[in-house]
């Protein structure tokens, strides 16, 4: 990171060669505060644990569902 001399948010520095591929069938852009859950559907919403709004994940981002992971900042 880079600060900001006039005190702003700092920047990010982009590292060479520590991007990350994933192969996926669906990808969901998240923009906001809040979730938004309506678009899953209760069927699996149920089946997904949630914590204080947001979805379980663990280190590698899968959820209890086998083939759904979650992911932010």
């Amino acid at each position: 990171m880079i600060d900001d001399e006039a005190g702003g948010r700092p920047k990010p520095i982009p590292i060479e060669g520590s991007g990350t591929i994933i192969k996926a069938s669906t990808i969901i852009g998240a923009i906001g505060q809040g979730a938004a859950y309506e678009f899953i559907g209760e069927a699996l919403l149920d089946q997904l644990k949630l914590e204080r709004g947001r979805v379980v994940k663990d280190n590698h981002n899968k959820t209890l569902l086998p083939r759904l992971f979650a992911g932010g900042d």
